[in-house]
């Protein structure tokens, strides 16, 4: 664990020295790794202004660049002059996820009307993020359903273990799961120090993994 951190940390300093399109690249290759590398179904990450760049603005004026660099699809899920939070979705297994049937009566009890679509699903999503990070949230981002439903219930039970997500069943699966999702991030990170360009990050680990 601490060699991860170092590993971050590490790649931070690296990340200054791009230019912004290539530092904006970075942080969204990093914080969608389990996503891009990792089977994860999506990835939630808040772009706003830091002690050393805005990344709002870089968002702002980079998104559609981004596309061609990161083969994931986005939703900006809420935004204000202060942050935007997008979600980074790979769309056969948000497809997949919201197909399954206990996702989808889930999702029915939580008022969307068409949750086997992503279009319709994501809007819906939307329009309840407007007040808070509704609790559904974990079945865009493929956690499992029943630790879902555990977390929205409100009965305030204490999980078992706590990492992407909050785990009440089946914990050495979800370990199984967090170690693979740190180890895409861990990958992102070596590649960025061993000075892979950011732009060629996801075709490197890509062609490692074919």
């Amino acid at each position: 664990m601490l060699m991860r951190n170092q590993l971050v940390v590490d790649s931070y300093y690296t990340m200054e020295s791009y230019d912004d399109l290539e530092y904006l690249l970075c942080k969204i290759l990093f914080h969608s790794a389990p996503t891009l590398f990792g089977g994860k179904v999506a990835s939630l990450i808040c772009f706003k202004q830091n002690r050393r760049r805005n990344v709002l603005q870089l968002w702002n004026q980079y998104r559609k660049e981004i596309k061609k660099y990161i083969p994931l699809n986005f939703c900006e899920l809420s935004r204000d002059e202060k942050h935007v939070v997008v979600l980074f979705y790979h769309s056969k297994r948000l497809g997949k996820n919201l197909k399954e049937t206990s996702c989808h009566c889930f999702l029915q009890s939580c008022g969307y009307t068409s949750p086997h679509d992503i279009k319709s699903s994501l809007k819906c999503l939307r329009q309840r993020f407007v007040k808070s990070c509704p609790h559904e949230i974990g079945v865009f981002l493929g956690y499992p359903i029943e630790d879902v439903k555990c977390f929205a219930s409100g009965k305030n039970e204490e999980p078992m273990v706590i990492g992407y997500w909050k785990v009440y069943s089946k914990v050495q699966e979800a370990l199984n799961i967090f170690a693979q999702y740190d180890q895409a991030r861990e990958d992102v990170s070596i590649s960025l120090l061993e000075g892979i360009h950011p732009t060629q990050v996801v075709e490197k680990l890509y062609q490692a993994v074919s």
